[in-house]
């Protein structure tokens, strides 16, 4: 039976593509193609380190056009599927994806600087500013490019009239809904989001499964 399309999924910054099979059983279960990858560093795959948005969409877009060659979901409608930095990645690569249709993100950030800024909140309270500052700049030399250049919030303001759905867990600590309501109004197209009670960082698919899976 052919696939009714097909969606790529994405995990987030510390996991493996294991991370997702949960979301891509219920896709498989209602007949839609799935692909999972491991992102650069994690997994079975190669590279000396995670680069928090730089360069994984490069990694996406890879996955893209392998299913868009490949004989079983060449021609097929191609969506993606990600989760924390996966969310922001998904909303990254389909800017300049034209073959995306439509796009899902959990936990996304709006822009990096922002994100690194409340990480170092959570983890060192009033001593953060001090911390923060130079953290980032030795960080911005590993991944390759300054923080608040990598902006979902910019990308998905590209991504026309393709539909997004975007999904904020209502208890998670790492990601608010302030960066769900900067997506939502930079966004130049449809826009859904659904707010998941009591789920902490991207656990919507455990804490709500059949909501989820609708």
């Amino acid at each position: 039976v052919r696939p009714r399309a097909a969606v790529v999924l994405c995990h987030g910054v510390d996991g493996t593509r294991l991370d997702m099979a949960p979301a891509a059983r219920m896709l498989v279960q209602a007949g839609y193609a799935t692909l999972l990858y491991d992102s650069r560093s994690r997994g079975a795959s190669g590279g000396r380190r995670a680069t928090l948005g730089v360069r994984e969409p490069e990694d996406l877009g890879a996955a893209v056009r392998f299913l868009l060659s490949h004989p079983r979901t060449s021609g097929l409608p191609v969506g993606v599927l990600g989760a924390s930095l996966g969310g922001a990645t998904a909303i990254l690569a389909a800017a300049a994806l034209p073959e995306v249709r439509a796009v899902v993100a959990e936990s996304a950030f709006s822009r990096l600087d922002r994100a690194i800024e409340r990480h170092f909140r959570l983890w060192f309270g009033p001593v953060a500013p001090l911390l923060a500052g130079p953290s980032r700049r030795i960080g911005e030399r590993l991944i390759g490019a300054p923080a608040h250049l990598v902006s979902p919030e910019r990308a998905i303001a590209r991504l026309g009239r393709r539909p997004v759905l975007l999904i904020h867990d209502a208890d998670d600590r790492f990601c608010d809904a302030l960066e769900a309501d900067r997506l939502a109004r930079a966004a130049s197209g449809p826009v859904e989001r659904w707010t998941v009670p009591s789920a902490g960082h991207i656990e919507a698919v455990h804490v709500a499964p059949e909501e989820y899976r609708r």
